[in-house]
This record gives structure tokens, sequence and C-alpha cells, in this order.
């Protein structure tokens, strides 16, 4: 009877003792969690950047790509590197150029860290590495000697030529380093007031010139566009003319066709006797007479209708 009632007891008391036994067990991996999350057993690499690997405060050559990665606490460290395009602070320096001229200038630069030398960067400067291998000093430099080649006059017009230019003199000076130069312009330029005058004066002798040739190169091309028209019309009334000639020498052609048929026609039509005909039809019964020195008049015609008689009888 004890007996039952013990083991009626011990399983009664079965289901408290494993949810003693579930705690004890979830107890340690939330512990364990909790130091993952605290000591960073995991961390990420998000786009843009490059991680550093640094065991024993030392760079250990390896370059970690955006995703998760564990790491061992209190030994490693993974430094994030950006590699995103950075905007380096607006410049404003004085250059000279190739006549001497002094001209101030205001400069705008974007650069990136090159991913491939992430660590050799970190090696030479560590992860705040702008000011040691891109100093302001040394750039204004590069810029600077590539401003004399270039004269006052071509400075205006070749701005982006020479932002181009300076940005491959960058890119030859800082690419080893690490540092890739994106772009550098030159937002803003001026001359002292002395200069200014004179290239305000330069710049409207230009302008004149140039609208003097747009006005000669357009009355060119007026003379030449109205001497095409006279030729056109010249060509035109010429072949009006040749047409018209054509057709009166055609119209000419038929009416003389037309005669010389009409001709032959009544030349074949014509015989003596209608020839004799005709005349006795036109004769009005008079004779001729001859009137000689003395007076005498002789009767020397005959009868020509007896004749006409007779010749037809």
């Amino acid at each position: 009877m004890l007996g039952r009632m013990s083991v009626e007891s011990y399983e009664e008391n079965r289901p408290s003792q494993k949810r003693k036994v579930n705690k004890l067990f979830f107890i340690p991996v939330i512990l364990v969690l909790i130091l993952f999350i605290r000591f960073g057993i995991f961390t990420r690499i998000p786009e843009g950047y490059v991680g550093v690997v640094i065991k024993f405060e030392q760079a250990t050559g390896e370059a970690l790509t955006p995703n998760w990665y564990p790491k061992l606490p209190f030994i490693t460290k993974i430094v994030k590197m950006e590699t995103r395009i950075q905007n380096l602070e607006e410049v404003t320096t004085q250059a000279e150029l190739a006549g001497k001229e002094t001209v101030s200038l205001t400069l705008q630069m974007k650069y990136r860290l090159d991913s491939s030398k992430a660590v050799d960067v970190y090696k030479q400067a560590g992860a705040s590495y702008q000011d040691k291998l891109i100093p302001q000093s040394e750039i204004l430099d590069v810029i600077k000697s590539t401003i004399p080649k270039y004269t006052i006059d071509e400075f205006a017009e070749k701005r982006a030529i020479i932002g181009s230019d300076a940005l491959d003199a960058l890119n030859e000076r800082f690419n080893s380093r690490g540092i890739i130069f994106t772009s550098m312009s030159i937002s803003n330029y001026n001359f002292d007031s002395t200069m200014e005058s004179a290239i305000s004066a330069m710049n409207a002798a230009t302008q004149e010139q140039k609208t003097q040739a747009i006005k000669i190169q357009t009355e060119k091309d007026r003379a030449a566009a109205d001497k095409e028209i006279a030729i056109t019309n010249a060509e035109k009334e010429a072949q009006v003319a040749i047409k018209r000639a054509e057709a009166e020498a055609e119209a000419i052609r038929i009416k003389a066709e037309a005669e010389a048929e009409a001709n032959g026609k009544i030349s074949a039509s014509v015989t003596d006797e209608l020839i004799r005909y005709n005349e006795v039809e036109k004769w009005n019964g008079s004779k001729a007479t001859v009137i000689t020195s003395g007076s005498v008049i002789t009767d020397t015609n005959k009868d020509m209708r007896n004749d006409v008689k007779n010749e037809n009888n």
C-alpha cells in the first residue's frame, strides 16, 4: 500500500521536475547568447565597407568583403573601413597661369579607398588615414603644377580640361597609397580687378569679332542664295524660251507642210485647157490696137473666143 502511494506521488511530481530541468538547460544557452552579443562573437561587414582583420593588435593581411563573420573575443578584431565615394572638404587656393597671372580657385574633390589596398592603408595610417595619406598641402601642390600649362585666354574655356588634367595628376600621385580620386572640379575662380578689366575688354573684343564674322558669313550666305536663285530663274527662263521657239518652229513647219500639200494638189489639178479657159472667161471683148508713129491704128487681134471654140471643136 505504501509502495503504491509512493509511486503515485512520484508520478504527480514528475512534470514539475521536467520543468526544472528545462529551465536549467535554457539558462546556459541564454547566457552564451548574451556573451556572444556582449563580446561580439559575430560581426557584420555592411555594403560599402571592407573589414581588416586584426589579431593581437596586428593586421593579418586579410580583408573581408560584406557578410557576417565569426571572431574570437579579446583575440580577433575586425576594423571596418569605408570604400564608398567620399567628399573632401572644399578648398580655396591661388595658382599661377602660363603668363604669370594669378588666379584664385575654389576646388571640389571626391575620392574613395581602394578596397584591394585597405590592409596596406590600415598598416600605414590606421582607420583614420586621410590626414596622413592625402594631406591638403600635397593635393594643392599637385593641382598647382597643372595650372601653369594654360594661358589666361584658355583658362575659362578649358576649365573642364584643366580639372581632368588635375584629376589624372592626383591619381598618379595617390593611387599607390590606396587612394582613388573620382572627381576634381574648379567650382569657382576669379582674377584681380586689373586682370578682370583686361579680360572683360578682351572678351568684348572677341565677342565683337565673332559678331562681325557671323554678319559677314550671313551676308555671304545671302549673296550665294540670291545668286543661286538668279541662276535658277535664268535657267527656267531659258527653258521657257527654248520651248517657245520649238513650239513656233513646229507651227511654221506644220503650216509649210500644209501649204506645200495644198499647192501640190492645186498644181496637179491645173491643165493648159483650164488656163486658156480662165483667160477667156476673164476677157472683156476688147481688141488690142497698135499706135504707130504715123497715127495709123492697125487691128492685130483675132477673135480669141472663136479660136478657143475652134480649138475645142
